[in-house]
């Protein structure tokens, strides 16, 4: 399991990281941008075990496009839970977030009962979602065998 840190303000990362160490996930990846992850998840297998994305950003109302515009690329490009970390509540702006495609956002200051909850919460949907979808390809495939069958035996009643 990995997790992927995309900031810029070193001792939020830095806690970050401390926290994820807590709760005994080490294996953390922090990018200062939303270019640089990308770049390296292209070119590395960590995609395949990645399991959460934190993006850490001082939002304000002026760069929120920007940021939604971060979430539309990460979440085009891989099915991730991502949370948004930030010390921002307005609720207009969050809800433009969410509707990015945000999944959940942990407030700063960060309290630990607060990061521990959020980050169980979002690894246990990334989990089932993660089941739902080899149980959706292994319906697919049935379906699959299926057809053939029924097509195979439509075409040998056909010649009988």
């Amino acid at each position: 399991m990995s997790v992927l840190i995309i900031g810029s303000v070193s001792n939020d990362v830095l806690r970050l990281q401390k926290y994820f160490h807590r709760i005994s996930i080490p294996n953390i990846h922090c990018f200062s941008t939303t270019e640089a992850a990308m770049n390296y998840l292209v070119d590395s297998s960590l995609k395949d075990e990645l399991e959460l994305i934190v993006l850490d950003t001082k939002m304000t109302l002026s760069n929120c496009e920007e940021i939604c515009q971060h979430i539309h690329v990460l979440k085009n490009w891989i099915d991730v839970p991502i949370l948004l970390s930030t010390t921002y509540e307005k609720n207009i702006t969050i809800d433009r977030v969410f509707e990015a495609g945000i999944f959940d956002f942990i407030l700063k200051p960060f309290d630990f009962t607060h990061f521990k909850t959020r980050i169980q919460v979002a690894l246990k949907y990334q989990k089932e979602a993660t089941l739902r979808k080899q149980q959706e390809s292994m319906i697919q495939k049935d379906l699959f065998v299926a057809k053939k069958f029924q097509k195979e035996r439509t075409i040998s009643s056909i010649k009988s």
